[in-house]
């Protein structure tokens, strides 16, 4: 009994580690972690453009919830990867729960870092004539697979 016991546990550690490996092993773009959980059931998603030339999300449904379903959406990350931010200053970045997000170009073009997050939200000019995310509802996504509805205040 006591070694029937001892290699269920080892099963359940070895299963355990390779789902963990599995989750932190993600290499690719947001867009296609977006597209896993897509085929996964987890979201829907429309967007215009190509992968490659780019990709700009249109809507992102999640739980019954639909972001851009009322207006255009933008996407901000938790990164400050130069090659994934705009630079003309026609955006601004914004914050949520002390976390600075910063408004990105084409979805295909961010490619994955541990720990990224991205924000798909509405947009609102602020007091400088930049656009800002805009308070209310957002989706939330902690890459590769995580997606919470959030509210930004």
């Amino acid at each position: 009994m006591r070694k029937l016991l001892t290699a269920l546990v080892v099963v359940a550690i070895l299963a355990t580690s390779v789902l963990c490996v599995a989750c932190q092993s993600f290499e690719g773009t947001a867009f296609e972690a977006l597209s896993q959980m897509k085929e996964d059931g987890k979201i829907e998603m429309t967007y215009t453009g190509t992968p490659g030339t780019g990709v700009f999300l249109t809507t992102v449904t999640y739980d019954g919830f639909t972001m851009g379903d009322s207006g255009y959406i933008c996407l901000y990350i938790n990164s400050t990867k130069d090659e994934n931010l705009y630079i003309d200053g026609f955006m601004a970045s914004g914050t949520y729960k002390g976390e600075t997000f910063n408004p990105s170009v084409a979805i295909d073009k961010i490619v994955y870092e541990k720990g990224m997050k991205l924000l798909v939200v509405y947009t609102e000019p602020n007091s400088e004539g930049q656009y800002v995310p805009a308070k209310g509802d957002a989706l939330l996504f902690t890459l590769p697979n995580k997606v919470e509805k959030v509210t930004l205040d």
